[in-house]
């Protein structure tokens, strides 16, 4: 690795950084107990529950924006589309949140290859 370019990167369009969509398994939230002490989030994957015991949905992805995780999106994936089935926002979420997710949602959607 070439030391001399690190931290040259393009910085993120906002001062704190655009909202992520975070996988069931980003090592954020991984490590159940630090997440609930850190963020005050609690995150359960639901996939093999029953529909009917799913608080959130099948495949929950939380939304991290302002170094809070502020909302949690349902996804589902075929073979060219990401759907957002259902999104619930945490008590304390910003106004904006519904904005955020869309701004998350776009920049996943295009890593992925969906647009």
């Amino acid at each position: 690795m070439d030391q001399g370019n690190l931290g040259t990167s393009r910085r993120p369009d906002r001062p704190d950084g655009p909202a992520v969509l975070l996988g069931p398994f980003d090592n954020l939230i991984w490590y159940r107990p630090r997440t609930q002490r850190l963020f005050g989030f609690t995150h359960t994957l639901a996939a093999y529950k029953p529909a009917h015991h799913r608080a959130h949905g099948y495949y929950v992805c939380p939304l991290l924006a302002h170094d809070q995780l502020i909302a949690r999106a349902d996804l589902t994936r075929t073979e060219h589309t990401l759907t957002i089935h259902h999104m619930t926002t945490e008590p304390d979420h910003p106004p904006e949140a519904p904005q955020l997710l869309d701004e998350a949602y776009a920049r996943m959607t295009t890593a992925v290859g969906y647009s």
